[in-house]
């Protein structure tokens, strides 16, 4: 998985080679394609990558129910990651105006 790379652009990489190996190779395992592709992630996936080993039962995990819950996980950091750069937008202006306000009016 690339750096900047979104989970709905890396499956769909992942679904083409996938669907190319099913129509050359007789049989491939499902679980054999989901535990190549958790070990491909990237690392602020870790967390859910041992969520997911951890509460499901590999054997009856599919491609899509992997999807799914990767772009939940995605999807809730950068919803995170967008309210911390708000709040400290946020306090940078107030910052800045409390500076503002001290120099202008000094206190006695």
């Amino acid at each position: 998985m690339l750096e900047l790379e979104s989970i709905s652009d890396y499956f769909a990489r992942v679904l083409v080679i996938y669907n190319q190996i099913k129509r050359y190779m007789k049989k491939i395992e499902v679980t054999c394609v989901v535990k190549k592709i958790l070990c491909s992630l990237q690392k602020k996936f870790h967390y859910a990558m041992i969520v997911i080993e951890e509460s499901h039962n590999m054997d009856f995990i599919t491609i899509q129910g992997l999807i799914e819950k990767l772009q939940a996980h995605e999807e809730r950091v950068n919803h995170i990651q967008v309210d911390l750069k708000a709040q400290a937008f946020f306090l940078k202006t107030l910052f800045k105006k409390e500076v503002r306000w001290f120099w202008i009016y000094p206190r006695r």
